[in-house]
């Protein structure tokens, strides 16, 4: 009859934190401090992409305050060509009343001188109209009183030649010649009083009087 094996118990044996390095704790620390630095002092978190990110960021900054600039310039040149219009609108309100008689001055010196050349053009047609002109004008004045009568030499010629009973009518009048008078026109003048028959002032008197009504 075999024998029973003799069986042992095992248990883990328990190890001293002091006893695993030599030296104890102190061997420990002397370990630790002779382990190389993995960490490299020069080492920067900084990469490309980071600059990329930043220089975007100046970009967008610079965008926006260009842009901001860009829109303030804008509004005072507005600003200015607002104001600019306003002056001008106001100096034409200033200025329409001006205009309008400018305009209305300009229209009555244009009829005057239309009106003229008419007349001119209608004595040269008919030469009644200078004799009736005259006879008009010297019924005006006593037939014994001293006048002069003053015509256009083409006029005072055309009146000798056609109405010489005219001239014998009044025999105490003198007959002046004056180129400075338009034909059609006439001015006479006595002792005491002169009569302007002429052209310009026969015209201008219609016209006033027209203004006025």
């Amino acid at each position: 009859m075999s024998s029973s094996p003799n069986w042992e118990t095992w248990s883990p044996q328990t190890l001293d934190p002091e006893s695993t390095t030599p030296g104890g704790q102190e061997g420990s620390k002397a370990e630790s401090k002779s382990l190389p630095n993995l960490v490299d002092p020069s080492f920067s978190m900084v990469t490309p992409f980071s600059e990329d990110v930043r220089a975007d960021k100046a970009r967008q900054e610079g965008f926006r305050e260009g842009a901001a600039e860009a829109q303030k310039q804008a509004e005072a040149q507005l600003h200015h060509a607002v104001l600019t219009v306003e002056r001008v609108a106001e100096e034409l309100e200033r200025s329409r009343g001006r205009i309008l008689q400018d305009l209305n001055s300009n229209v009555s010196l244009l009829a005057l001188a239309v009106a003229k050349k008419i007349v001119l053009r209608e004595v040269e047609l008919d030469d009644t109209i200078v004799s009736n002109l005259v006879t008009q004008a010297v019924e005006l004045l006593h037939p014994d009183t001293p006048v002069t009568m003053s015509l256009n030499p083409e006029d005072l010629n055309v009146l000798k030649a056609q109405h010489p009973d005219l001239m014998e009518k009044f025999p105490g009048m003198h007959w002046h010649a004056d180129p400075s008078l338009s034909r059609g026109g006439c001015r006479v003048e006595g002792t005491n009083s002169l009569i302007d028959g002429s052209v310009d002032q026969s015209l201008k008197a219609v016209f006033e009087g027209l203004a006025y009504d």
